[in-house]
């Protein structure tokens, strides 16, 4: 369930809860008046007969009666206010879940090309973060072996750019593109950090309490790149604010290539993505700030998908650029089963001609 969808329940239940005591109140209130003996008018306290002064035709059950519909006309309103809103551009249905309802729009309305430049720019993007000497903690740690680092990133048919070895060496402070001719670079040293860095979404979450934790692809399959330390290396570190973001984005975002967030890394792209929300929320970065990162890193790996997810919102007339990344990378469109639902809804209403519903780009295997 997205964050919104749990914010409108909590209102719901909190709503239902007032009413709920509104009428036991009500009740009780009945409950007086049928047991308590008629006082003679001269003895009722002042307030009851200013009360019957002013409104001579309105009982006091009648009254309190009044008080819990006009109460509960204000939570209603409320309520339908902050669906409204948090429709953002649309039906809340349709932003939140538009898998559940017809599209709006002919297919043939819908500028594939435009959509696909608008999902993943022709130029790629630049990944607003501050490397420091993080990635040169890892190689001096042996963590990451820098030969085989560089090995793996020509063996992709990329090549190591200038700005590349200064990450490596520490003297890089710019930003870095991710685009078809470095994502190679950026995957692996972001899996590295994500694996290694002393954090407890590593060494207390789900891939340090389910199973084996060195027998997931991405820690069993690591040792090519260098030593395998889990959660070992403080380089890293958040604050309490900051590791709560962590926590919570780390929750809400997922890869195609499995049913598991990024809490649960047991593949390169999810170790990935967690390194990417680490430095990112120690960087000052907010949540919603973080997924619009992630959407955009994920879209260099796995792009037919995330065209994809875009040909459905477009179906229902809405612009990709106007949903919130929390809900594209989400479960319900962006995990495994919710690429396939994808892909099912795509071919069902025939949105494309072909549509793989759960392709990919990259190494995206979730087991060792």
């Amino acid at each position: 369930m997205d964050k919104t969808d749990k914010d409108l329940v909590k209102k719901l239940e909190a709503a239902e809860a007032r009413l709920n005591d509104i009428e036991i109140k009500l009740a009780a209130a009945e409950c007086e008046l049928k047991n308590k003996p008629r006082e003679p008018i001269g003895e009722r306290p002042e307030e009851t007969l200013n009360l019957h002064k002013e409104f001579p035709f309105i009982s006091r059950k009648m009254f309190l009666l009044l008080i819990v519909i006009v109460i509960a006309g204000i939570y209603i309103g409320a309520l339908y206010f902050f669906s409204v809103v948090s429709g953002q551009n649309g039906p809340i249905n349709e932003i939140m879940y538009p898998l559940q309802t017809s599209p709006t729009y002919n297919p043939n309305s819908i500028s594939l090309n435009n959509l696909a430049n608008e999902v993943y720019p022709p130029g790629g993007f630049v990944l607003p973060v501050a490397w420091g000497d993080t990635i040169k903690g890892l190689i001096d740690s042996g963590v990451l072996n820098e030969t085989a680092l560089v090995d793996s990133v020509l063996g992709s048919n990329q090549t190591l750019t200038r700005y590349e070895a200064g990450i490596m060496s520490g003297t890089y402070n710019g930003y870095i593109d991710i685009n078809a001719s470095d994502s190679e670079f950026v995957l692996l040293v972001l899996w590295s950090l994500g694996i290694s860095n002393n954090n407890t979404i590593i060494t207390k979450g789900p891939l340090s309490t389910y199973g084996n934790p060195d027998q997931y692809a991405s820690t069993g399959g690591y040792l090519p790149l260098g030593k395998l330390e889990i959660g070992r290396l403080n380089l890293v570190n958040l604050t309490s604010r900051q590791q709560n973001e962590a926590v919570d984005v780390s929750a809400g975002t997922f890869r195609p290539c499995c049913d598991n967030p990024a809490m649960f890394p047991d593949c390169n792209h999810g170790a990935a993505e967690l390194a990417l929300i680490e430095m990112l929320a120690s960087q000052g970065f907010n949540e919603s700030q973080i997924f619009t990162v992630l959407q955009e890193f994920l879209s260099e790996y796995y792009p037919q998908n995330m065209f994809e997810v875009g040909v459905v919102y477009a179906s229902h007339g809405i612009n990709f650029s106007s949903v919130p990344a929390n809900m594209t990378i989400g479960r319900t469109l962006f995990s495994a089963s919710g690429s396939q639902n994808v892909g099912s809804y795509i071919q069902r209403y025939g949105l494309l001609q072909s549509s793989s519903g759960s392709s990919s780009s990259g190494s995206n295997s979730c087991s060792a």
